[in-house]
């Protein structure tokens, strides 16, 4: 087969499990957030996002190491450097799980003190009790990101999307039989149980494709060490900031809104990176082929960034406009009744996300070749204006400023990603819009503009007199009208008839 073939080929089984992968983790979400609300309530729930949120910051015991692993495995790999690799592996093994020890006792004290200035008296008892388990939670999952990361290095893409797909299920069967028993405490053990249970998966497999590496991390290599922190420390200060915003962001929605809000603001984040997920997911199979053709074809990076910028804009644009259109129906579904609070946050998110999405292509470029400035600033910009307008919106218009503040912070961040490289590249702002690009964002936010006046319209008619089914008919009618006036164009569109020849050959072949 020829190597054409065998990239096109290696790429479409990497993107369609990892599509498997969105979809089964996706059913599981909804399924569990569903009955889990049920049973705690959007307060409960509230609480236990926002203990999640404030252990991840335990997160700076990564150093940024696990973030940078992908290039550094994909190059020892090419290199046949097996040996190195797995000391690579045993010394960020260690060195994480080590400093996550510590970080988590000496930060004990800073999170109920977060804790304290976020929370009412009684949800704050609920969250310190809770605690220590999200705690280990974390601190499990963090080393499992460590051999996830490897295996993506390694193009073992398959095999940790089956590891990840198991982990979604068992999280929603476990979650399902303990968080009825015990309540806040059984949705926490369900976590960490499973991350125990994603890091062995995750070893065995690993350790069938490099049998240099050991069961059990022993050694620790100080060469390898200060070798990998060089590159490490740009993601290490980017790890600081992503960690930083998360709980910033629920602590002001929870000091200028409510818990409930928070719940919402969770489960539409999850929504949205579910979608984006899809997005993500296809373009991070090319960081290990970024970083090998930089190493020996410097040349063809920059016409595989604008392919894949071509693709990611269509398909982003698509799947975005098509998520905001069905948010009222999907709020229905998955909450069981009206919530205008979910729909609102969400459709906020669904914006700041959308333009953050577009600098997908750019951020995996950036860290195939090595281009961490471009990251660092764009995270940086990210950082400043969610805390600052974080704190001036929320004073002013409460919770849904700090939604707002976010979103600007998020579509800010993606800007200065896509521009920064773009001029890396002599490209400028010339390719923000790739052909054809404005005129599907145009009809994009026309059958938005449309579905929207079309629920407020069916909105006032009784169809069959059961509120119930009268909501879903209404929220259904504003899907279909922006899916009338988007379909053509988008299936008009250039790339999509690439994507169809560039998928399916032998189909486009024989007809």
């Amino acid at each position: 087969m020829s190597e054409p073939k065998t990239f096109r080929a290696r790429t479409l089984r990497n993107a369609g499990s990892s599509l498997a992968q969105l979809i089964v983790a996706t059913i599981s979400l909804f399924v569990l957030y569903r009955v889990v609300l049920d049973i705690l309530g959007p307060r409960e729930f509230g609480i236990w996002s926002l203990v999640m949120a404030a252990t991840s910051m335990v997160g700076l015991a990564n150093m940024g190491l696990t973030g940078s692993m992908v290039k550094h495995v994909a190059e020892m790999r090419g290199a046949g450097e097996f040996e190195r690799l797995s000391g690579m592996v045993e010394t960020i093994v260690i060195s994480v799980a080590l400093l996550s020890a510590l970080l988590s006792v000496a930060g004990y004290p800073l999170i109920k003190a977060y804790f304290a200035v976020t929370l009412p008296a009684d949800a704050y008892r609920s969250a310190v009790l809770i605690m220590p388990i999200a705690l280990v939670a974390f601190c499990l999952s963090m080393i499992t990101g460590i051999y996830q990361s490897v295996l993506y290095g390694c193009h073992l893409i398959v095999q940790r999307n089956a590891i990840l797909m198991f982990e979604s299920v068992s999280f929603l069967g476990l979650s399902l039989v303990l968080a009825p028993r015990y309540g806040l405490f059984g949705l926490v053990y369900a976590r960490a149980a499973q991350n125990l249970i994603t890091l062995l998966l995750s070893i065995f497999i690993l350790k069938r494709h490099l049998p240099f590496l050991p069961l059990i991390p022993l050694r620790w290599k100080k060469n390898l060490f200060k070798e990998l922190m060089g590159y490490a420390l740009s993601f290490q200060f980017v790890s600081i900031l992503t960690l930083v915003m998360d709980p910033l962001t629920k602590g002001l929605i929870s000091r200028f809104g409510s818990l409930e809000m928070v719940t919402y603001f969770e489960m539409s984040t999850r929504l949205i990176g579910q979608v984006r997920g899809i997005v993500v997911s296809a373009n991070q199979v090319l960081v290990p082929t970024f970083a090998q053709v930089h190493r020996t074809e410097a040349g063809q990076v920059e016409a595989l960034f604008r392919r894949s910028y071509e693709i990611i804009f269509y398909v982003t644009v698509c799947l975005f406009g098509l998520l905001a259109a069905a948010l009222p129906f999907v709020g229905l579904l998955w909450l069981g009744a009206d919530q205008p609070m979910f729909v609102n946050i969400a459709t906020v998110l669904c914006l700041g996300w959308l333009i953050n999405t577009l600098s997908v292509p750019a951020y995996f470029a950036s860290l195939g070749t090595g281009a961490m400035g471009i990251v660092v600033g764009s995270h940086v910009t990210m950082a400043l204006l969610n805390m600052v307008l974080g704190f001036g919106f929320g004073r002013m218009w409460g919770g849904y400023g700090v939604v707002w503040a976010w979103a600007v912070a998020l579509a800010a961040g993606g800007l200065v990603m896509h521009t920064a490289y773009c001029r890396r590249i002599g490209s400028g702002w010339r390719a923000m819009l790739p052909a054809h690009g404005a005129g599907l964002a145009a009809f994009c936010a026309i059958g938005l503009l449309v579905g929207h006046v079309a629920l407020r319209q069916a909105s006032a008619l009784a169809w069959t007199g059961i509120p119930r089914v009268d909501r879903l008919l209404s929220s259904g009618s504003a899907l279909l009208c922006f899916v009338a006036v988007f379909l053509l164009p988008a299936m008009l569109h250039p790339v999509r008839a690439d994507l169809v020849r560039w998928l399916f050959p032998r189909r486009v072949a024989k007809a």
